[in-house]
């Protein structure tokens, strides 16, 4: 399935921008059960072009649908590296087949490397594997980007960038070295436990204080202290325990602090997480350094059990910017297709006393990247929340504001109630266009943090009137979740809660939630902290943290939510 379209890119050079141009066939939805398509995707020429002017690679502007019913899959390839603001929905009907895993890629060089994953049947574990034997055996920097890009009879193929000054070059693997391989990965997990008791009495070699300092914990005869050592004891020798060890020293510490040094040694060794040297020397050896790591261990101990496994986070460092006068803490999730999550926190918010909720905070936010269908669809049905994300750009496909925004005019309550003055179809597409513009993200100013693109006069003749829209927009203001009494509440509908709607500007969306949400929040309240209104993300990042906040009120009203943890699935 395949349209012509026409691909511009703005390239700045010197003084002047130059427009890349071309025309080229867009795949729409490549099905690897048929032949069609198969050589250019396999070779990387699908979707992509060349300049007709300058011979520029340019590669389509707009996602596409992957197919392979034999391995059940259905794969959103999303252009440039981009997450997804929107999928269409002929994608997801597509791919609402049984026995169909749905996921996403980024990027087109993406896409062509899980191609031949499936067509060489290896799975990510294997590939990694494959790509750090290349690494050693050709002597390439640790840094190296490697990608598969194809396969014979014989050999499989790998295009390695360096990095630095270095070309790119390809490297070649024997299929009988990845069989081996990947031969090599079935053993070590069929015999997982044994793995784990090797691993375990390896923690006892790699940290030798740590058996000291385990030894010196005075328990004073505290049978779950104990009870704590014994079980650390036992799996450093090499027998049975629980699959995490964090819950077992947790209580230790709490008698006994460990150093700082040792205690971020032993917990990216068990976690998987990278501590960054400038927040271990930041946090120091002072009784504020080893609190503030008391609390980085609870966290952990807190999380949801399948979370607290090795790896199973969506989080891969936590790192302190010592600029002073800066306080800030920060979820930053993979970008660009880069794998890769970490938690930035400040110089300063590590010695305030809400540390260990701001971490906590953090910590939800990888909780939920790494569980988001269970989570928002959680937040949606406890809570009303629904958003709406809007595409970043528009102009070559109209209709992608249509199928992004029309379903929020729906659950507003229709064009005719909802902006009974937009009648034609030219009509609603500007007041469509409207709310998109409303919902871009403008400059800060005067103190404000957030506010809307739009920031003058809101008399625009595409509002069409008193519109439900230009009335959400104005009320939602800069700075919304500071000022949520002032949200536009809909009509009440027979069965449902009262419903409140605002624009989000900082994530292009626009949004609906129950009106309980604003009574959970606030100062006084189970939450409060009011930038939980912010969005359906912050609200679960404060709820969590909330929750677990030593003397909570939230978790005595809301003890079900330790169950919903337990029951979380990870995803991909």
């Amino acid at each position: 399935m395949a349209e012509m379209i026409n691909v511009d890119v703005r390239h700045h050079l010197t003084d002047v921008d130059h427009i890349c141009s071309t025309q080229m066939e867009f795949v729409t939805h490549f099905d690897r059960s048929k032949d069609v398509y198969w050589h250019s995707a396999a070779s990387g020429t699908m979707n992509r072009g060349q300049c007709t002017t300058c011979g520029r690679a340019l590669e389509a502007d707009r996602p596409f649908l992957y197919t392979d019913i034999a391995r059940g899959a259905a794969i959103i390839v999303n252009p440039h590296g981009e997450a997804a603001d929107f999928i269409r929905p002929d994608f997801l009907d597509r791919a609402d087949r049984p026995g169909l895993r749905f996921g996403q890629v980024r990027g087109l060089d993406a896409f062509r490397e899980l191609l031949w994953m499936h067509e060489l049947d290896i799975g990510a574990a294997t590939l990694g594997e494959i790509k750090r034997h290349l690494v050693v055996r050709d002597d390439y920097p640790a840094s190296a980007h490697i990608r598969l890009i194809g396969a014979d009879t014989a050999h499989a193929r790998f295009s390695v960038a360096p990095g630095g000054d270095e070309a790119s070059r390809t490297a070649e693997m024997p299929l009988s070295d990845i069989r081996k391989v990947e031969t090599a990965i079935l053993t070590a997990r069929g015999q997982s436990a044994d793995t784990r008791k090797r691993r375990r009495r390896f923690i006892g070699r790699r940290h030798p204080r740590f058996v000291a300092w385990l030894d010196a914990v005075e328990t004073g005869g505290d049978p779950h202290l104990d009870a704590c050592r014994a079980g650390l004891r036992a799996i450093l020798d090499g027998g049975e325990g629980p699959e995490d060890m964090t819950v077992l020293i947790v209580p230790l510490m709490e008698k006994s602090p460990m150093s700082t040094a040792d205690a971020a040694d032993l917990f990216q060794d068990l976690t998987g997480i990278v501590l960054s040297q400038a927040l271990v020397a930041r946090l120091g050896e002072d009784e504020a350094g080893k609190s503030a790591m008391l609390a980085l261990w609870r966290s952990f101990a807190e999380l949801p059990p399948g979370l607290r496994v090795r790896d199973s986070l969506s989080l891969e460092e936590i790192h302190a910017d010592n600029e002073p006068g800066q306080v800030l803490a920060a979820y930053i999730p993979n970008e660009g297709g880069v794998d890769f999550d970490r938690i930035l926190l400040s110089f300063d918010v590590i010695q305030r006393a809400d540390f260990a909720h701001a971490l906590r905070h953090e910590i939800a936010h990888a909780v939920h990247e790494r569980c988001e269908a269970q989570i928002n669809a959680w937040l949606k049905a406890m809570f009303g929340w629904t958003f709406y994300p809007l595409p970043k750009s528009w102009a070559d496909n109209p209709e992608i504001l249509a199928e992004s925004i029309d379903p929020w005019i729906a659950d507003i309550g229709g064009w005719a109630d909802a902006a009974p003055l937009a009648v034609t179809d030219g009509d609603r597409q500007l007041h469509r266009q409207i709310i998109w513009l409303a919902c871009r993200r403008g400059i800060p100013e005067k103190g404000v943090m957030i506010q809307s693109h739009l920031t003058g006069p809101s008399d625009q003749p595409a509002w069409f009137g008193e519109s439900r829209a230009r009335a959400i927009h104005l009320q939602t203001g800069a700075d919304w979740w500071t000022r949520a009494d002032e949200w536009f509440a809909l009509p009440v509908r027979e069965g449902e809660p009262p419903r409140l709607v605002f624009m989000n500007y900082q994530y292009s969306e626009l949004a609906i939630v129950n009106a309980y949400c604003r009574e959970l929040v606030g100062e006084g309240k189970l939450i409060p902290n009011p930038f939980a209104l912010m969005s359906h993300r912050e609200f679960f990042a404060e709820y969590y943290a909330s929750w677990h906040d030593p003397g909570s009120a939230l978790r005595d009203a809301h003890p079900e939510f330790e169950q919903f943890l337990t029951d979380l699935e990870l995803t991909t």
